[in-house]
């Protein structure tokens, strides 16, 4: 059996842990300027809050 490909981009949270953001389904090849400029687009727009209002995605650790 083959293991379905992911794409896991890395971030740090309100809290300066690691929150982890894994696709299963992404266009291939994968393009790293594309996925860098990516995650600083998700990490600017702030859009993904948990129910206590802190951001899962503030600070990008994958490059």
């Amino acid at each position: 059996m083959t293991e379905a490909k992911k794409l896991v981009l890395t971030f740090e949270n309100d809290h300066g842990k690691s929150s982890l953001l894994t696709l299963v389904k992404f266009k291939e090849p994968v393009d790293a300027a594309k996925v860098k400029a990516t995650i600083a687009v998700i990490a600017q727009s702030q859009i993904f809050v948990t129910k206590e209002g802190f951001h899962t995605y503030t600070t990008p650790a994958s490059t």
